[in-house]
């Protein structure tokens, strides 16, 4: 979880299920199933809709400024920047797996390498 200031005040910047939740009540979309091609074509939109869901989700709403006025906060490009890497570290640190998934995986991965279903062909 990170901070950022808007307006003076400090924020809590997360992803997290409630993020997702706020972003499909917002867009009407699913976050976890677009397309690549979706995200790249409206990148941009995506992580700062994204981004102020995370806001929406992790802090009182009722603190927030409307997206309108949270707008005004990125009148340059490194206040742009700054949120846009803050989303992007937020979104990969929530689907970066941890060390028990990765062994999980890796053994799922050994074990389907040794065995054959029943009745499967040896070169298949």
């Amino acid at each position: 979880m990170r901070t950022i200031t808007l307006n003076g005040k400090e924020f809590k910047l997360a992803y997290n299920l409630r993020t997702a939740c706020a972003y499909e009540n917002m867009t009407g979309k699913n976050p976890f199933g677009q397309s690549e091609e979706e995200y790249k074509a409206n990148e941009l939109n995506t992580v700062v809709t994204i981004g102020y869901c995370m806001l929406l989700a992790n802090n009182d709403p009722y603190d927030l400024p409307d997206m309108e006025e949270f707008m005004k906060n990125f009148d340059d490009v490194n206040k742009t920047l700054e949120f846009v890497n803050a989303v992007h570290a937020e979104i990969n640190a929530y689907f970066r797996p941890t060390a028990p998934q990765k062994e999980q995986a890796k053994k799922a991965k050994k074990d389907k390498k040794g065995k054959k279903a029943d009745g499967e062909p040896k070169n298949a």
